[in-house]
């Protein structure tokens, strides 16, 4: 099944976000934002790739949902990346998550994206979001 992504339809169609330096997204991202916030967030290594950052900036209209979601696979579905913020789980601490490889849950029948959010030391939990919203830690597979 075939999903609405932010990949096929650019957020600002003025921008090619995978040729853009850094400096040029950060400067749109003092404009848009303001220098103050942008230089905040920097000051906090939060900002690791601005032109991500932008990217989702200019899709959901919120600088720290952007900074949350800068590393997460851009074909996911906008329900999938507005359910990861909502879900409570620390979603910045992901990994492994930028291209990430759909499963079909065979309960549900439903695509589902495994990932994993770094813990501490060489822990990961592993949680799953489903083509709906859906996350959750349960996934069913069948073994034969």
């Amino acid at each position: 099944m075939t999903y609405p992504t932010m990949s096929k339809t650019q957020p600002n169609p003025r921008f090619q976000y995978d040729d853009m330096t850094d400096s040029v997204a950060l400067h749109h991202l003092a404009n848009d934002y303001g220098a103050n916030d942008v230089k905040y967030w920097m000051g906090r290594n939060h900002i690791i790739s601005p032109q991500d950052v932008l990217y989702y900036a200019d899709a959901y209209g919120d600088l720290e949902d952007a900074i949350l979601l800068q590393s997460w696979d851009k074909r996911l579905p906008s329900r999938v990346h507005k359910a990861l913020l909502d879900s409570g789980l620390d979603i910045y601490e992901a990994v492994n998550n930028h291209e990430l490889k759909a499963e079909r849950c065979p309960c549900c029948n439903a695509d589902m994206w495994r990932f994993e959010i770094w813990q501490g030391g060489d822990y990961t939990s592993t949680d799953w979001v489903d083509e709906w919203g859906n996350v959750t830690d349960d996934f069913v597979e069948f073994v034969e």
